[in-house]
Parts: C-alpha cells; sequence; structure tokens
C-alpha cells in the first residue's frame, strides 16, 4: 500500500485554495443535503478536512455522536479548533489512513464523504467502499459530495488539472475520477436524492442502505 496522500502543508491555506478555485460551490455542495442527517446518531465521517462540514453538523444535530477518520494530522486540529467544548465531547477524531483503518461492524447510521472518494483509485475503492458499507447499519444514509464526470472539455481540463496538482503536492494516488456511483449500487446502495451544482461538475448525494433488507435470515 502507497503511503497516504498528506495534506499538512496545505491544510492552513486549503479554504482559500477552494475558494479561489471555486469560490463556494464546494461549500454549498457539502451542506446542501445536511439536513437529511437531522435523525442520525451515530456518524461516520471520512476525510473531514479542516471540519466546515464537522461544525455544521454538529450545530444541526445536537445528539450525533461522530467518529472523525482523517489522515492529516494538520486538518484534524483544525477540524477540532472550530467545536466547542461540549461538540468535542461528542466526536472522536482518529488521525488514520481510511484504508488501513479498523471498521466497526454495522456501527452507523450514516456515513459522509465529502471530496473524499475522489483521492482514490477504482482499484482501491473497490476494496475500501465495501468495508466502509459493512460498518453502516441497516437503513444508513451514506451523504457524499463530489466532483463529477463531464463530457464537456473545460470540465475535464479542471479536473485534469486538480489531480495534477494534488498528486505533485500531497502525492494523492488518483489520476481521474472512480465510478462512484456504479461502485455503491454494485455494493447495495440506492440513491435517493442528488443535486449538481458548478454546471455539473459537483454532485451532493444521498444514497440508503438496502443491501441488509435482501439478505436471507435464518430462523432456528
Amino acid at each position: 500500500m502507497t503511503a497516504a496522500a498528506n495534506f499538512d502543508r496545505l491544510a492552513r491555506w486549503y479554504r482559500w485554495l477552494e475558494y479561489a478555485a471555486f469560490g463556494g460551490a464546494l461549500e454549498r455542495c457539502r451542506f446542501v443535503l445536511l439536513p437529511e442527517l437531522a435523525a442520525a446518531r451515530r456518524v461516520l465521517v471520512l476525510g473531514e478536512g479542516d471540519g466546515r462540514f464537522l461544525q455544521e453538523l454538529m450545530a444541526a444535530n445536537p445528539r450525533a455522536r461522530v467518529d472523525v477518520v482523517e489522515a492529516s494530522a494538520k486538518m484534524l486540529d483544525l477540524a477540532c479548533g472550530r467545536l466547542t467544548v461540549r461538540q468535542r465531547a461528542r466526536v472522536k477524531f482518529n488521525l488514520a489512513d481510511a484504508r488501513s483503518w479498523d471498521f466497526p461492524e454495522a456501527e452507523y447510521d450514516a456515513v459522509v464523504t465529502c471530496f473524499f472518494l475522489d483521492c482514490f483509485t477504482p482499484e482501491t475503492l473497490a476494496e475500501l467502499m465495501p468495508r466502509i458499507s459493512r460498518s453502516a447499519a441497516p437503513g444508513a444514509s451514506w451523504l457524499l459530495a463530489e466532483f463529477a464526470e463531464s463530457t464537456s472539455l473545460r470540465s475535464r481540463v479542471w479536473l485534469g488539472a486538480m489531480h495534477a496538482f494534488f498528486r505533485a503536492t500531497t502525492c494523492l494516488e488518483a489520476r481521474r475520477l472512480a465510478p462512484f456511483a456504479d461502485l455503491l449500487s454494485s455494493g447495495g446502495w440506492g440513491r435517493l436524492r442528488q443535486v449538481a451544482g458548478a454546471g455539473g461538475l459537483i454532485s451532493a448525494e444521498l444514497w440508503r442502505e438496502c443491501f441488509s433488507q435482501n439478505e436471507t435470515k435464518i430462523v432456528d
């Protein structure tokens, strides 16, 4: 396994780099479906980054308990610093590479990945996403915000440039977008909502766990 992408050097500036490239589009994409998690009680957030989503989640859902898995120590420091003392008591921060993290079994009623899946190759995700799925409780939700494949030349150039930049600065393993929707569908998730943004370049989506409904139950 290659080393995890290291965002420590960019952590302090990441928000401003994002605004310079996309304005507030990525932030709106993260938050647009957040109300769908109002009833969640156990939430897994993978690749949280600098904590902007976590801050909004904790304010919107005062009862949720959250596990955060993030490979950048400096990003975790920023995320922790955005929360109140009371909010921090409801969050467990895990400094870890998600690819090797020990996911619990059927623990979470919500999974969140905001601009996280695009960091990995299709091969990595084919191994990682089933492990994430096994940590989801029956009927769980998966909220994701991601870049989307586009047929426009401008979008393809943007995506290519971003992957090249982050490979150079963080050792990101991905060179192109993986088929997120196909991997989720084949893993037994069903898409409930989708909100496109930035001319179709980004997408916020809500998926629901369906695979446990199809499992054969053995009655003694």
